[in-house]
């Protein structure tokens, strides 16, 4: 097959999500360590996003780690509680990586400006209501006509026993 140089793209073909509220699929979850190695291991996590018609939106990372910071243990609870996950008494962040992959959520997202030359790239927001929701709230979200609404109604917090025991 041969390659016409002139019809291939003068510029890399990615933009960003606009910002706002979308479904995300984790399609990864992993324990990676920070070049800082006094600090514990965090949650790499990779989320395809899907609009509130079922179309693509692209892909984006989200970091969750062990934190002191009210906002980012706040965080983790939105998390746990969007994953339908209901953790009684402790656990390590490694066990979450488990359970984590083919999840699907609801995340608020944002645009964050690039810095050191690198381009701007799409996050989760923090700042922004309460940025992890169960699939089951996406009627309340997304209307009444919102994708997987059916079956989100029968989605249920689990406790993490309830879980592992389905592995």
């Amino acid at each position: 097959m041969a390659i016409n140089f002139d019809a291939l793209p003068n510029s890399k073909p990615f933009s960003n999500p606009e910002p706002g509220t979308y479904y995300a699929t984790i399609d990864t979850a992993e324990m990676k360590q920070g070049k800082d190695l006094s600090k514990p291991p965090y949650l790499n996590l990779k989320y395809k996003l899907k609009d509130q018609t079922g179309k693509s939106a692209g892909v984006i990372f989200d970091i969750i780690a062990e934190s002191e910071h009210n906002l980012m243990q706040y965080k983790l609870k939105r998390f746990l509680l969007a994953i339908g996950v209901n953790f009684n008494g402790a656990f390590e962040l490694k066990d979450l990586a488990k359970l984590c992959p083919g999840k699907e959520i609801i995340v608020d997202i944002k645009i964050e400006a690039g810095q050191d030359g690198r381009p701007d790239r799409a996050v989760v927001d923090v700042m922004k209501d309460e940025i992890y929701y169960n699939i089951s709230e996406a009627s309340e979200i997304f209307g009444e006509g919102a994708i997987n609404a059916s079956d989100a109604a029968d989605a249920k917090v689990k406790t993490a026993d309830q879980v592992i025991d389905e592995f």
